[in-house]
């Protein structure tokens, strides 16, 4: 029997990335944000998620990517996946929709992909790839990340 890695799948910019569940605490739909002055760049703002402030990246400037602008009602309508790392806190991350979890098979992963151009310089952040329905699909390594936050 082939070993099964579970996935969240998120749209960004027309492009499909994944998320390892193992690190998804909870799927929200876009909140209100609190802006905070001099933060950087790619973070979008606070919110308050049961009580807990909770600290929201923003997906697409996290990864570079350029702005397509194709659809203004995805950045109202977005997803924040609240992840968890090692028990620390929860920070949010925002994509413009969470659309299911994939189990993925070892073998299914490619060897030799390529990474869009438009992934200006968030390429650090993509550790493997996998096809779905003839899609590449980016896995997102959450610990790099984070860590680089």
């Amino acid at each position: 029997m082939e070993n099964e890695l579970q996935y969240v799948l998120v749209d960004i910019n027309n492009l499909r990335f994944a998320v390892d569940v193992g690190y998804v605490n909870m799927i929200i739909k876009n909140n209100n944000f609190t802006r905070v002055p001099g933060s950087l760049y790619y973070y979008k703002g606070l919110i308050n998620y049961r009580g807990d402030i909770v600290a929201v990246v923003d997906l697409k400037k996290k990864l570079f990517l350029i702005d397509d602008n194709s659809n203004k009602q995805k950045k109202r309508s977005g997803r924040i996946i609240l992840v968890k790392r090692d028990d620390k806190e929860l920070i949010g991350l925002r994509t413009d929709s969470a659309t299911e979890v994939k189990a993925v098979k070892t073998t299914d992963f490619l060897q030799d992909f390529y990474i869009p151009e438009n992934i200006i310089d968030g390429k650090a952040f993509i550790s493997a790839a996998f096809k779905v329905e003839n899609e590449i699909v980016y896995v997102i390594d959450i610990n790099n990340m984070l860590m680089n936050k």
